[in-house]
């Protein structure tokens, strides 16, 4: 029903003949409402080059998921250089330049114009939602071609050169509002950074869960540049008292708005506080997060408390599954690491830059920068999904994946076992596996 052809010709560079790429003919899903597309790709003038600056966390708060990216990232751009090499020229290439925004803002955008003062024109992260707020103004006034793969906070979904690939705030909150609603949770105490991204999600949320007749305390907010637990733990023992009195303690919730933070957090409450006989949710800086599962304190209090996260999710459709574990296993092997959800979407970043500059040859001055990515972004299967951006440049359709720890011979991993889905066909709160085969029940969510 869907799929396409490839035209290719022979092409000599030097003394090496090979195939590459001349045109290509594609019957898209209908969703995305193109009946068919076809390009052709005559001989370029020269090699493409494409230069791209990843603008990652590998310092500072959010240094964990930096890390992994800035691993993926390189992955990435091997695999970018086999294919251009192979389809276009033995010269093509993705030159790939990286830079440590500590987690800060004014530092994001110090190196956003350092590289830019390179010539770089193209831009992977920032990664969170503060440190791209901080260069949004200066990305657009220069046209440069941006995509986060992991910003959510809803004041950045605004018309300009930014791209998002991470479902918003807006719909991760209401995703995890209806699972409190359909678990019978009563009370929510929110924890957050005192930032765009904790702020923006805690205000979303709540809207969404009192609507939908859930009841929240007076969020805590903690300074994202110097958090300072004492406080939060005084705060969130004077509230949890009334509302475990009224709701029980398998009915109230600690809801955890943070990054890397979180796990000092854990760090600092006793064995024997109050807050350890509640149940704890944590949002996409913590799911998947692998400085929390090596942490022996951090890990033995998300173990306690039940910690459950939620992160931006994949799809699950049976027919994706084989190709999913294989390329998830090789690039496991790779970063030497399970890779976050963060990871895919990085990866696709680098291909939709990289081949949207490559079309920009071939479509000269006719069609705009910005109209090339969204039509690529658009028409072109991810190696993680599916996107469709919508008209501010945030993904339109995904999931929100729900996570919680799983033992097996002794060791901890994050599993996942609930998805809330939002497609085309509608919006659905499921299962990823059968309640009788997880946790869920003896831990009484129900």
């Amino acid at each position: 029903r869907y799929g396409g052809f490839t035209f290719h010709r022979f092409t000599k560079n030097e003394d090496q003949v090979d195939w590459i790429l001349s045109a290509s003919y594609r019957i898209p899903k209908v969703e995305t409402g193109t009946v068919f597309s076809y390009y052709e790709y005559p001989p370029l003038a020269s090699a493409p080059v494409v230069n791209i600056g990843a603008l990652l966390s590998l310092t500072g708060d959010n240094a964990t998921l930096g890390v992994q990216l800035e691993k993926t990232l390189h992955m990435a751009s091997q695999d970018l250089n086999a294919y251009l090499q192979r389809n276009y020229s033995a010269n093509a290439r993705v030159q790939l330049t990286v830079a440590d925004t500590a987690s800060d803002p004014q530092t994001a955008l110090a190196k956003m114009q350092e590289l830019h003062g390179q010539g770089i024109e193209r831009f992977i992260g920032p990664l969170t939602s503060r440190e791209l707020q901080a260069v949004s103004a200066y990305a657009d006034a220069n046209q440069l071609m941006v995509i986060s793969p992991s910003s959510t906070s809803m004041d950045l979904a605004v018309e300009d050169t930014i791209y998002r690939l991470s479902l918003n705030n807006e719909k991760m909150a209401k995703a995890l509002a209806k699972y409190f609603v359909d678990n019978g949770v009563a009370f929510v105490q929110p924890v957050y950074r005192d930032d765009n991204y904790g702020t923006d999600f805690v205000n979303t949320f709540v809207e969404h869960y009192l609507a939908d007749g859930g009841m929240c305390g007076e969020g805590i907010a903690y300074d994202a540049n110097l958090p300072e637990f004492g406080f939060v733990m005084d705060s969130l023992t004077h509230a949890l008292i009334p509302a475990m009195a009224e709701y029980g303690s398998k009915k109230t919730v600690v809801l955890l708005i943070s990054l890397d933070e979180g796990i000092s957090l854990f760090h600092s409450i006793p064995q024997d506080s109050i807050l350890r006989q509640v149940r704890w949710f944590g949002g996409d800086g913590l799911a998947g997060n692998a400085s929390l599962v090596n942490d022996a304190m951090a890990l033995q209090f998300a173990l306690d408390t039940k910690l459950i996260t939620f992160s931006p999710g994949n799809r699950s459709h049976d027919f994706l599954g084989i190709f999913e574990r294989a390329w998830r296993d090789v690039l496991a092997e790779t970063i030497e690491e399970t890779p976050t959800t963060f990871s895919y979407m990085t990866y696709d970043a680098a291909w939709f830059l990289t081949m949207a500059s490559v079309k920009e040859a071939y479509n000269g001055e006719e069609v705009s920068r910005k109209d090339t990515l969204v039509d690529l972004v658009n028409h072109t299967q991810g190696a993680f999904q599916f996107y469709r951006f919508n008209d501010v440049g945030d993904t339109q359709f995904g999931y929100t994946d729900f996570y919680m720890f799983e033992e097996y011979e002794g060791d901890y991993y994050w599993t996942l076992f609930a998805k809330y889905s939002y497609q085309i066909t509608g919006e659905n709160l499921y299962y990823a596996v059968p309640k009788e085969d997880t946790q869920v029940e003896s831990w009484e969510l129900y």
